[in-house]
């Protein structure tokens, strides 16, 4: 209804009408919607989950990108230390859950340009030094390179919406 607000991570419940403000992270559902859960909701994901997480939509954004963009440059690789490196014409991201220097330090990683580095707690010394994509506060930087941009885009379809830092 008019008025309302509808917290950060809550769901609705097909059908429902709201009609007082919803509380964050609460699931609601009814005429009137009434919450029916708040209380560790949703589930809070470890950081082992959010890393297999994270994996499987880097891979379906490079599905994405061959198929649906026709960019046939786009290469998907996983490193030794389970950082996941993709390698296109247009750019180049780094995703590793823990960002602490150590990825960056390989020679494979240092021979790589216009990087951007994508984990979901990204320190400073690292933003100041390439565009980033941090998850968990779901920022990133505001001169991101072109394929930074795709992935940006491509993350929407799960909900995930960034804002320039």
């Amino acid at each position: 209804m008019p008025g309302v607000t509808i917290g950060k991570g809550s769901t609705i419940a097909g059908g429902s009408v709201v009609t007082e403000d919803v509380p964050e992270y609460s699931l609601v559902a009814g005429v009137p919607a009434r919450v029916i859960r708040s209380k560790n909701y949703p589930r809070t994901l470890s950081l082992e989950e959010k890393d297999e997480l994270a994996k499987k939509v880097l891979e379906d954004f490079q599905r994405y990108f061959e198929g649906y963009i026709g960019d046939k440059s786009i290469i998907l690789k996983e490193t030794s230390k389970g950082a996941v490196i993709i390698k296109s014409d247009i750019g180049n991201l780094l995703y590793s859950k823990e960002v602490d220097g150590h990825p960056l330090e390989s020679h494979e990683i240092k021979a790589l340009k216009d990087l951007c580095v994508v984990s979901f707690i990204v320190p400073e010394a690292i933003r100041k030094r390439h565009d980033w994509i941090e998850l968990e506060s779901e920022k990133c930087s505001s001169n991101l390179n072109r394929i930074a941009r795709e992935f940006v885009a491509f993350i929407r379809r799960y909900g995930v919406r960034l804002v320039s830092d």
